[in-house]
């Protein structure tokens, strides 16, 4: 059996199922941390700007674009996410159906 046949025969069966949802919930779960911690340096940066200064405008700004590259890179992230999603769907009718 080649190893193509080898990846589709565990793939498509209640396991591959498992293992998408599983990497889907990952990246879902992943995406909020960073959302969080975003959230917490703007808020933390947000205290400081009085206290450091010049440097205050500037941490300001790079902040507003590291939370700007997240929000880009969420969009792709759900996307993503999405698909994986409906993978395993697809997998599980498979299954369901006797296919695997």
């Amino acid at each position: 059996m080649e190893a193509n046949e080898r990846i589709g025969k565990v793939a498509i069966s209640p396991e591959g199922e498992t293992a998408l949802r599983k990497l889907a919930m990952h990246l879902n779960n992943n995406n909020e941390s960073i959302k969080d911690f975003c959230n917490t340096l703007q808020r933390t940066a947000g205290e400081l700007e009085s206290s450091i200064g010049i440097y205050g405008e500037p941490l300001k700004s790079m902040v507003g674009e590291i939370k700007s590259a997240q929000a880009k890179g969420e969009e792709s992230i759900i996307h993503l996410k999405d698909k994986i999603e409906q993978l395993a769907d697809r997998i599980a009718e498979f299954c369901a159906q006797g296919l695997n």
